[in-house]
């Protein structure tokens, strides 16, 4: 396993998989524009949050979606018992 791998793992086990599932593009991305630490470190920790942001947004739509749909059964069923 190469250092890149057991470092993704790491982040896994945080929780940070956006940065996990990223890490190599980042890090190839990183040496190539001779990026500082404290550089990388922010386009790592901005990746993590712009991906959890974009996964709240899409479970947010799901939510909205299915509690419109239920309110929608329900009042099908109201209009059926009346």
């Amino acid at each position: 396993m190469s250092a890149i791998d057991t470092l993704a793992q790491k982040y896994r086990a945080l929780r940070c998989n956006h940065i996990a599932n990223h890490l190599p593009e980042v890090l190839a991305q990183a040496e190539a524009n001779e990026l500082s630490y404290l550089e990388l470190a922010d386009r790592l920790i901005a990746l993590e949050i712009e991906g959890r942001a974009r996964n709240s947004v899409a479970m947010n739509l799901k939510t909205v979606s299915y509690t419109h749909l239920r309110a929608h059964e329900t009042a099908l069923r109201i209009s059926y018992a009346v």
